[in-house]
């Protein structure tokens, strides 16, 4: 298996040799984009679960002054941040599982 962090530091290097040992096709560009794009969606997960443990202690804080309006519009967005977490933890387990089979190769 090639290590990403060696590809991500010198591509041109895992390119030569890939080449030496005369393998035409070299996915090293498609390699380098599924890191990135993981790398975004484990950043983007990052920043919602601090988005949804603000709203957690904002709830908490709102159900404590009895201001239903304000913790009902909460929980509406503490559960879009639940969905977009879902949405990100799958692009990123999907984009690991096709990077593993280039890294693989």
């Amino acid at each position: 298996m090639h290590d990403i962090k060696a590809i991500r530091a010198d591509p041109e290097a895992f390119d030569a040799e890939l080449g030496r040992r005369g393998v035409a096709n070299r996915p090293t560009d498609m390699i380098l984009s599924i890191d990135r794009e993981i790398r975004e969606a484990k950043q983007r997960h990052e920043q919602l679960l601090g988005q949804r443990n603000s709203l957690s202690k904002m709830i908490g804080e709102a159900y404590s002054t009895a201001n239903m309006r304000v913790v009902d519009e909460l929980q509406k967005n503490a559960a879009d941040a639940k969905a977009q977490l879902a949405h990100w933890d799958k692009q990123a387990s999907l984009a690991d599982q096709d990077l593993l089979l280039l890294l693989v190769y």
